[in-house]
């Protein structure tokens, strides 16, 4: 049978609908209690649909790639990847443990058990991150869509298209004007093409910085043009699940602060405040943002 089964606790709809913020995005989508994203396999871009089939303390899903199931052979090459997909290595239990002397956040665990939201490949998410700097997440999304529509492979599936996200050697050679027809300003667009172009010329390591330490890792990746700390913090936090990832710069999280804790704390009084949660700062700010949500 083409069944993964996964590390519990996990609610598979909450963490999957997580980072869902418009319906205009191209590269995944969860619609009818589906997860499907465009994903490279057998050197192809294809279709990977998730579908659940678990329970939050025994949870498991099975496969479909381009609308049909997985074979047996093809569901065990995947799972890796799927795994990965769906955060399964990060350590929920121990997060709860850890904060289960701080009533607010601990309260917030009880409520949103089983929240681990899904990752995205990292060359993505630092794309991803960059549209997003200093604007509303509703233009980010609406730069993200025009940047793969433009650039990204589609595939048919479900009565839509989906796209994989623009390799590095197709953004590489891109035109800034392009980018600057489609709103990109200046800047983004010369990060992100040249991010592009040292990946390619291999001055730019990203799949090295899943094997550094989060302190190493954001000070490697804001050596390069583009990429500041809420940018990096982010970037390794949905690309990588870094549980130690805390963008303390981000202003939903600091809303969710406020919210919770009663106290509006700007970015270095906040890091001080994180202390509290030694090592799991980045695990606090998915809960953080997901309390912010209606839907939760």
């Amino acid at each position: 049978m083409n069944t993964i089964a996964l590390r519990p606790p996990y609610d598979f709809a909450r963490s999957i609908r997580f980072w869902r913020r418009s319906t205009g995005e191209l590269c995944e989508q969860w619609a009818d209690g589906v997860y499907r994203r465009v994903i490279v396999f057998d050197a192809k871009p294809t279709v990977l649909a998730l579908h659940n089939v678990g329970t939050l303390e025994a949870p498991a899903v099975t496969v479909e790639l381009d609308e049909r199931p997985a074979t047996v052979d093809e569901t065990a090459r995947l799972a890796p990847l799927v795994r990965g997909l769906l955060a399964d290595d990060s350590d929920v239990l121990g997060f709860y443990a850890a904060v289960a002397d701080d009533p607010p956040m601990a309260a917030l665990t009880e409520r949103l058990r089983g929240l681990r939201p899904n990752r995205s490949p990292l060359w993505e998410t630092l794309c991803w991150t960059i549209c997003g700097q200093q604007i509303s997440v509703a233009f980010a999304y609406m730069l993200k869509e025009r940047l793969v529509r433009r650039y990204g492979a589609g595939v048919a599936v479900a009565g839509r298209t989906l796209y994989a996200f623009p390799a590095p050697a197709v953004l590489a050679a891109a035109d800034p004007a392009e980018l600057a027809a489609m709103q990109f300003s200046a800047n983004k667009a010369s990060f992100i093409i040249g991010l592009a172009q040292q990946l390619e010329a291999r001055t730019l390591d990203l799949e090295g910085v899943a094997s550094l330490p989060t302190n190493e890792a954001i000070t490697y990746l804001t050596s390069f043009r583009g990429i500041g700390r809420w940018t990096a913090e982010f970037t390794l936090l949905r690309g990588l699940g870094r549980a130690s990832a805390l963008p303390a710069n981000d202003a939903g999280v600091r809303q969710a602060i406020t919210a919770l804790y009663g106290q509006k704390l700007p970015e270095p009084e906040l890091r001080v405040f994180a202390q509290r949660w030694d090592g799991w700062g980045g695990i606090v700010a998915l809960y953080l943002l997901a309390s912010l949500r209606k839907d939760e």
